[in-house]
Protein backbone atom coordinates (compact mmCIF):
# COMPACT_ATOMS: atom_id res chain seq x y z
CA UNK A 1 0.00 0.00 0.00
CA UNK A 2 2.77 2.18 0.99
CA UNK A 3 4.41 1.83 -3.10
CA UNK A 4 0.66 2.51 -4.00
CA UNK A 5 0.79 5.95 -2.14
CA UNK A 6 3.85 6.63 -3.65
CA UNK A 7 2.95 5.62 -7.07
CA UNK A 8 -0.29 7.96 -6.90
CA UNK A 9 1.15 11.12 -5.11
CA UNK A 10 3.41 11.16 -8.27
CA UNK A 11 -0.05 11.90 -10.52
CA UNK A 12 -0.59 15.26 -8.43
CA UNK A 13 0.85 17.85 -10.29
CA UNK A 14 4.23 19.67 -8.82
CA UNK A 15 2.55 22.81 -9.22
CA UNK A 16 0.09 22.60 -6.63
CA UNK A 17 2.62 21.31 -4.38
CA UNK A 18 4.93 24.38 -5.41
CA UNK A 19 2.37 26.70 -4.64
CA UNK A 20 1.26 25.15 -0.85
CA UNK A 21 5.01 25.75 0.06
CA UNK A 22 4.86 28.96 -1.51
CA UNK A 23 1.66 30.17 0.69
CA UNK A 24 3.70 28.60 3.65
CA UNK A 25 2.20 25.32 4.23
CA UNK A 26 4.13 23.15 6.62
CA UNK A 27 5.60 19.67 5.34
CA UNK A 28 2.40 17.86 7.19
CA UNK A 29 -0.05 20.76 5.83
CA UNK A 30 0.84 19.56 2.28
CA UNK A 31 0.53 15.66 2.99
CA UNK A 32 -2.81 16.14 4.61
CA UNK A 33 -4.45 19.16 2.51
CA UNK A 34 -3.11 18.87 -0.60
CA UNK A 35 -1.28 15.10 -1.31
CA UNK A 36 -4.42 12.77 0.44
CA UNK A 37 -7.37 14.68 -1.05
CA UNK A 38 -5.90 14.72 -4.48
CA UNK A 39 -4.99 11.19 -4.69
CA UNK A 40 -7.81 9.82 -2.82
CA UNK A 41 -9.65 8.25 -6.07
CA UNK A 42 -6.49 6.28 -6.54
CA UNK A 43 -6.00 5.01 -3.11
CA UNK A 44 -9.76 4.16 -3.10
CA UNK A 45 -9.37 2.33 -6.23
CA UNK A 46 -6.21 0.63 -4.72
CA UNK A 47 -7.45 -0.74 -1.33
CA UNK A 48 -10.65 -2.12 -3.47
CA UNK A 49 -8.53 -4.10 -5.31
CA UNK A 50 -6.10 -5.24 -2.67
CA UNK A 51 -8.96 -6.36 -0.61
CA UNK A 52 -10.85 -7.83 -3.48
CA UNK A 53 -7.80 -9.92 -3.98
CA UNK A 54 -6.95 -11.10 -0.18
CA UNK A 55 -10.85 -11.90 -0.38
CA UNK A 56 -10.29 -14.08 -3.27
CA UNK A 57 -6.86 -15.66 -2.10
CA UNK A 58 -8.36 -16.68 0.96
CA UNK A 59 -11.60 -18.40 -0.33
CA UNK A 60 -8.83 -20.20 -2.93
CA UNK A 61 -6.66 -20.95 -0.18
CA UNK A 62 -9.57 -22.41 1.98
CA UNK A 63 -10.84 -24.22 -0.67
CA UNK A 64 -7.91 -26.31 -0.48
CA UNK A 65 -7.45 -26.65 3.29
CA UNK A 66 -5.60 -23.99 4.17
CA UNK A 67 -8.50 -22.36 6.15
CA UNK A 68 -9.91 -18.92 5.08
CA UNK A 69 -13.16 -17.88 3.72
CA UNK A 70 -13.20 -21.18 1.21
CA UNK A 71 -13.31 -23.42 4.48
CA UNK A 72 -16.83 -21.43 5.67
CA UNK A 73 -17.86 -22.19 2.36
CA UNK A 74 -17.19 -25.85 2.57
CA UNK A 75 -18.25 -26.22 6.35
CA UNK A 76 -21.08 -25.09 5.76
CA UNK A 77 -22.72 -26.11 3.08
CA UNK A 78 -20.92 -25.65 -0.42
CA UNK A 79 -22.19 -29.48 -1.71
CA UNK A 80 -26.13 -28.70 -0.65
CA UNK A 81 -27.38 -25.47 -2.85
CA UNK A 82 -31.01 -24.59 -2.08
CA UNK A 83 -33.70 -26.84 -3.35
CA UNK A 84 -36.38 -24.16 -2.18
CA UNK A 85 -39.19 -23.77 -5.17
CA UNK A 86 -38.69 -27.06 -6.68
CA UNK A 87 -41.60 -28.82 -6.40
CA UNK A 88 -40.26 -32.38 -5.51
CA UNK A 89 -41.66 -34.20 -8.84
CA UNK A 90 -38.24 -35.32 -10.47
CA UNK A 91 -40.19 -36.46 -13.77
CA UNK A 92 -38.81 -34.56 -17.24
CA UNK A 93 -42.77 -34.00 -17.84
CA UNK A 94 -43.15 -31.78 -15.42
CA UNK A 95 -42.59 -27.63 -15.97
CA UNK A 96 -40.64 -27.57 -13.00
CA UNK A 97 -37.95 -29.68 -13.77
CA UNK A 98 -35.88 -27.34 -15.85
CA UNK A 99 -35.44 -25.33 -12.12
CA UNK A 100 -34.53 -29.18 -10.77
CA UNK A 101 -31.90 -29.71 -13.60
CA UNK A 102 -30.35 -26.39 -12.80
CA UNK A 103 -29.82 -26.61 -9.44
CA UNK A 104 -28.28 -29.91 -9.94
CA UNK A 105 -26.00 -28.59 -12.27
CA UNK A 106 -24.55 -27.02 -9.12
CA UNK A 107 -23.74 -30.16 -7.39
CA UNK A 108 -27.04 -29.64 -5.55
CA UNK A 109 -28.58 -32.43 -3.46
CA UNK A 110 -32.43 -32.58 -2.34
CA UNK A 111 -32.57 -33.25 1.29
CA UNK A 112 -36.71 -33.19 2.76
CA UNK A 113 -36.85 -32.36 6.22
CA UNK A 114 -39.51 -33.57 9.18
CA UNK A 115 -42.21 -31.51 8.90
CA UNK A 116 -42.12 -29.34 5.60
CA UNK A 117 -45.94 -28.32 5.23
CA UNK A 118 -47.78 -25.47 2.94
CA UNK A 119 -49.27 -23.02 5.50
CA UNK A 120 -52.35 -21.34 3.44
CA UNK A 121 -52.43 -17.79 4.59
CA UNK A 122 -56.20 -17.38 3.28
CA UNK A 123 -57.98 -20.68 3.15
CA UNK A 124 -60.20 -19.14 0.11
CA UNK A 125 -56.91 -17.82 -1.75
CA UNK A 126 -55.64 -21.49 -1.30
CA UNK A 127 -58.74 -23.14 -2.89
CA UNK A 128 -58.12 -20.98 -6.29
CA UNK A 129 -54.52 -21.91 -5.90
CA UNK A 130 -55.45 -25.47 -6.26
CA UNK A 131 -57.91 -25.58 -8.51
CA UNK A 132 -56.13 -23.10 -11.11
CA UNK A 133 -53.28 -25.92 -10.09
CA UNK A 134 -54.87 -29.04 -10.16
Amino acid sequence: MALWAGRFSKEIDAGVIEAAKSMGASTWQIIFKVLLPESKPSLLVGAAISITTILGYSAMAGFIGGGGLGTVAVNYGYNRYNFYGISGIFDKEDESYGVYDFKRGFTGVVEEYIGYFTLPISDMMYKMYKKLKG
